[in-house]
């Protein structure tokens, strides 16, 4: 399962630190205190922390850990990846409680972020373009199942937003534009 989402994440450009594959003399069962400096040096290195989370990780002791520990040095860059045997798509991701403080992550067509921008083009033209990327899928960030951004937006500051906010956004740059 996880050798699989690192290949995802791959295929889609970005580079994936797992402490058991990077980091092979990494004992999970001795924890010290040079476990935790490797650790904290890599996600220091890290933009970002992807919590894959399953059946077996509220078993983790280290995870929780890792978590607070990546809130504290880049401030809410963490996005959840449940893995569950049920289809998350049509609900939010309900997980241990501290878990709930993050966005999650889900992999989907790139159509849903065409929908949700508001774009000024021949409707020919904007159903050409939506074909061509239902078949594209990229990783969104969701805040809940109407809010979402692109990963790569999200890694670079973005936030998840609701179609209501986007429009509230770009009505705000259109005023200002109007206004100068």
């Amino acid at each position: 399962m996880v050798l699989g989402i690192k290949a995802v994440f791959e295929k889609l450009g970005y580079s994936v630190y797992i402490d058991w594959i990077n980091d092979r003399l990494l004992s999970r069962e001795k924890v010290t205190k040079d476990t935790a400096s490797v650790l904290q040096k890599r996600m220091r290195q890290s933009k970002s922390l992807i919590y894959v989370t399953s059946e077996s990780s509220s078993h983790s002791k280290w995870m929780p850990w890792e978590a607070g520990f990546f809130d504290g040095i880049r401030d809410r860059m963490i996005a959840i990846l449940p893995i569950t045997d049920e289809e998350q798509s049509e609900k939010p991701f309900i997980g241990q409680e501290y878990l709930g403080l993050y966005p999650y992550l889900a992999l989907d067509s790139l159509d849903k972020n065409f929908i949700n921008k508001p774009m000024f083009m021949e409707p020919t033209a904007f159903e050409s373009m939506l074909n061509q990327y239902r078949s594209s899928y990229k990783l969104f960030v969701f805040r809940d199942y109407q809010s979402y951004v692109l990963f790569e937006n999200w890694i670079n500051g973005e936030k998840p937003l609701s179609r209501l906010e986007i429009m509230n956004e770009t009505l705000d740059k259109l005023n200002k534009l109007r206004n100068k």
